[in-house]
């Protein structure tokens, strides 16, 4: 998520010029799709998001724990997100 976020990013810095005459153009509610440094920081909290789960479940084996899992929790329909689930011994 974080290396698609600063693709995203590096595009909004080099167009920036042609985006803005992009948006001018057409108005809202398409002119949002193009604010790419919104998305990027929506891609780069998911990717650090992601990191963290990770980081959970790396510091639940140094500790000798049994293997962690992953869970998915549902936020909305369509959309979930990852937590470590500590087992019990």
């Amino acid at each position: 998520w974080s290396g698609c976020a600063f693709v995203v990013w590096t595009i909004d810095n080099v167009f920036c010029r042609y985006l803005r005459m992009f948006r001018n153009r057409v108005g809202w509610p398409l002119e949002h799709l193009s604010q790419f440094h919104a998305f990027w920081h929506i891609g780069v909290g998911i990717g650090t998001y992601f990191f963290i789960v990770f980081a959970g479940m790396v510091r639940q084996l140094e500790l000798g724990e049994p293997r962690p899992k992953v869970r998915w929790r549902q936020i909305v329909p369509g959309f979930s997100i990852p937590y470590v689930f500590r087992q019990s011994v």
